[in-house]
Protein backbone atom coordinates (compact mmCIF):
# COMPACT_ATOMS: atom_id res chain seq x y z
CA UNK A 1 0.00 0.00 0.00
CA UNK A 2 2.67 2.28 0.63
CA UNK A 3 4.31 1.71 -2.54
CA UNK A 4 1.13 2.50 -4.34
CA UNK A 5 0.94 5.61 -2.97
CA UNK A 6 4.18 7.05 -2.83
CA UNK A 7 4.26 6.34 -6.05
CA UNK A 8 1.44 8.09 -7.63
CA UNK A 9 2.07 11.67 -5.30
CA UNK A 10 5.27 11.26 -3.18
CA UNK A 11 4.95 14.82 -2.46
CA UNK A 12 1.08 14.25 -1.36
CA UNK A 13 1.73 11.31 0.98
CA UNK A 14 2.32 11.76 5.09
CA UNK A 15 2.44 10.05 8.34
CA UNK A 16 0.41 12.33 10.72
CA UNK A 17 0.76 12.08 14.31
CA UNK A 18 -0.52 14.91 16.73
CA UNK A 19 -0.17 14.27 20.31
CA UNK A 20 -2.01 17.55 20.97
CA UNK A 21 -5.09 16.25 18.87
CA UNK A 22 -4.88 12.21 19.23
CA UNK A 23 -4.14 11.71 15.79
CA UNK A 24 -1.63 8.76 14.78
CA UNK A 25 -2.84 8.69 11.01
CA UNK A 26 -1.20 5.84 8.59
CA UNK A 27 -1.41 8.54 5.33
CA UNK A 28 -2.72 11.65 4.83
CA UNK A 29 -3.04 13.44 1.27
CA UNK A 30 -4.18 16.40 1.74
CA UNK A 31 -4.21 17.59 -2.23
CA UNK A 32 -6.84 14.11 -2.10
CA UNK A 33 -8.45 15.59 0.50
CA UNK A 34 -7.71 11.98 2.00
CA UNK A 35 -7.36 10.30 5.41
CA UNK A 36 -6.35 6.44 5.56
CA UNK A 37 -5.98 4.41 8.24
CA UNK A 38 -4.62 0.60 8.14
CA UNK A 39 -5.33 -2.32 9.93
CA UNK A 40 -5.72 -6.05 9.87
CA UNK A 41 -9.30 -6.45 10.53
CA UNK A 42 -11.86 -4.72 12.76
CA UNK A 43 -12.50 -6.27 15.96
CA UNK A 44 -14.09 -4.62 19.26
CA UNK A 45 -10.70 -3.17 19.91
CA UNK A 46 -8.92 -2.30 16.90
CA UNK A 47 -12.72 -0.41 15.20
CA UNK A 48 -12.78 2.32 18.37
CA UNK A 49 -8.72 2.95 17.76
CA UNK A 50 -9.15 3.70 14.12
CA UNK A 51 -12.25 5.50 14.48
CA UNK A 52 -11.27 7.71 16.63
CA UNK A 53 -7.91 8.58 14.84
CA UNK A 54 -10.11 9.36 11.70
CA UNK A 55 -12.96 11.40 13.87
CA UNK A 56 -10.11 13.73 15.70
CA UNK A 57 -8.93 14.46 12.42
CA UNK A 58 -12.41 15.43 10.96
CA UNK A 59 -12.63 17.54 14.34
CA UNK A 60 -9.39 19.70 13.42
CA UNK A 61 -9.56 19.43 9.06
CA UNK A 62 -12.23 20.49 7.24
CA UNK A 63 -10.32 20.18 4.06
CA UNK A 64 -10.36 16.18 4.20
CA UNK A 65 -13.44 15.03 3.01
CA UNK A 66 -12.61 10.68 2.52
CA UNK A 67 -12.13 9.13 5.50
CA UNK A 68 -11.15 5.28 4.76
CA UNK A 69 -10.11 2.31 7.16
CA UNK A 70 -7.98 -0.74 4.59
CA UNK A 71 -8.22 -3.60 5.63
CA UNK A 72 -7.63 -7.27 4.52
CA UNK A 73 -11.36 -8.23 3.84
CA UNK A 74 -13.79 -7.08 5.89
CA UNK A 75 -16.24 -3.86 3.88
CA UNK A 76 -18.29 -1.81 5.56
CA UNK A 77 -19.76 2.18 5.73
CA UNK A 78 -19.65 3.73 9.41
CA UNK A 79 -21.50 6.76 9.87
CA UNK A 80 -20.64 8.66 12.95
CA UNK A 81 -20.71 12.24 14.19
CA UNK A 82 -21.34 13.52 10.30
CA UNK A 83 -18.65 11.69 9.39
CA UNK A 84 -18.82 8.28 6.73
CA UNK A 85 -15.86 6.22 6.97
CA UNK A 86 -15.44 3.59 4.02
CA UNK A 87 -14.05 0.27 5.20
CA UNK A 88 -12.75 -1.68 2.59
CA UNK A 89 -10.93 -4.44 1.81
CA UNK A 90 -7.35 -3.98 -0.06
CA UNK A 91 -7.73 -5.83 -3.07
CA UNK A 92 -10.10 -3.33 -3.66
CA UNK A 93 -8.29 -0.33 -2.61
CA UNK A 94 -5.74 -1.66 -4.70
CA UNK A 95 -7.72 -1.71 -7.64
CA UNK A 96 -8.88 1.41 -7.27
CA UNK A 97 -5.36 2.87 -6.64
CA UNK A 98 -4.76 1.38 -10.46
CA UNK A 99 -6.78 3.84 -11.92
CA UNK A 100 -4.41 6.54 -11.37
CA UNK A 101 -1.68 5.20 -13.53
CA UNK A 102 -2.59 2.69 -16.09
CA UNK A 103 -3.27 3.91 -19.62
CA UNK A 104 -7.01 4.43 -19.62
CA UNK A 105 -8.14 1.48 -21.67
CA UNK A 106 -6.49 -0.56 -19.83
CA UNK A 107 -8.01 0.38 -16.41
CA UNK A 108 -11.32 0.86 -18.68
CA UNK A 109 -10.90 -3.21 -18.79
CA UNK A 110 -9.64 -3.76 -15.67
CA UNK A 111 -12.80 -1.99 -13.69
CA UNK A 112 -15.22 -3.44 -16.35
CA UNK A 113 -14.17 -6.67 -15.70
CA UNK A 114 -13.86 -6.25 -11.64
CA UNK A 115 -17.62 -4.32 -12.00
CA UNK A 116 -18.85 -7.67 -13.60
CA UNK A 117 -17.52 -10.23 -11.18
CA UNK A 118 -18.59 -8.64 -8.13
CA UNK A 119 -21.92 -8.32 -8.72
Amino acid sequence: MVITLYSQDKDDTYYLHSTKNKIDLDFYLPKRKTAIQVAWELNNFSKEREIRTLLSLAKVDNNVTDFCIVIWQQEETIHQDNVTINVIPLYKFLLAEQRYFLPKSVAGAVFSCYNHLCQ
